[in-house]
């Protein structure tokens, strides 16, 4: 049977960290002294072998609603035995489409190191299979550059990651070409218009392959900058129309 508890923080440990949006904290924040206590009871489990309990759920109320306080309401559950079986229960209690990418990110990154298929992610879970390519790598994403992203301040988002795999593969791209491009992407300076102009120009184009590395790489730097370069030719068209010229 569940039990209402008040607990000291310094006795509760958090399975899961949530990335709270802004305008979430500003809900709760505004609602703050409108909330009953079922609204700001904390799920927890305590350990069966030590004093600790353990947080698995209401993480955005844990960490704004107590942000401050020494004591926290919580609704005591049965142990769930393993840090797997907490870890799926924190996943279902998520309202899902509140979650920002980067919580869903670590939830799916946590769930694996916690040996979870991507079968029983889909199937216990509010990941859909219409969300692999966001959030799992595909299978032809090299180690290396799994490795490198992991291990990256801000990695890059695997969408990214996924489509540059795609691509280089679908078009066999030479290996120069596939380092400039994952390179760009472990440093967030590659964008999905940028992505969909290389595309563009090695489907509606030829020859490409038939170049140098050298003047492939000044290729791609044209294309990539192209966003850019169309800016600049729109802008001295207007100009050209308030000071009375035509290009």
């Amino acid at each position: 049977m569940n039990s209402i508890v008040r607990l000291p923080k310094s006795k509760l440990i958090t399975v899961f960290t949530e990335n709270v949006s802004n305008e979430d904290k500003r809900r709760i924040e505004k609602l703050k002294d409108q909330f009953l206590l079922l609204d700001i009871l904390v799920p927890v489990e305590q350990d069966p072998d030590e004093d600790v309990y353990y947080v698995v759920g209401k993480y955005a109320i844990y960490d704004v609603y107590y942000n401050e306080d020494d004591h926290v309401y919580c609704l005591l559950e049965e142990y769930s035995g393993t840090t797997r079986n907490q870890l799926i229960k924190i996943a279902r209690r998520f309202l899902f489409h509140h979650l920002s990418s980067k919580t869903k990110q670590r939830m799916v990154d946590q769930l694996i190191m916690n040996q979870f298929t991507e079968h029983e992610i889909f199937t216990q879970t509010y990941f859909q299979p219409s969300q692999k390519k966001t959030y799992f790598y595909h299978a032809d994403v090299p180690s290396y550059v799994i490795s490198q992203n992991e291990q990256h301040s801000r990695p890059s988002s695997i969408a990214t990651i996924n489509q540059v795999t795609r691509m280089t593969n679908h078009n066999q791209l030479p290996d120069h070409i596939r380092v400039n491009l994952f390179a760009r992407a472990h440093n967030r300076t590659l964008t999905q218009e940028q992505l969909r102009a290389v595309g563009k120009m090695l489907n509606q184009t030829e020859g490409f392959l038939e170049l140098t590395d050298i003047q492939q790489k000044k290729v791609l730097q044209f294309v990539l900058c192209n966003q850019a370069f169309l800016i600049k030719t729109w802008q001295q068209k207007i100009d050209s129309y308030l000071t009375g010229k035509k290009l």
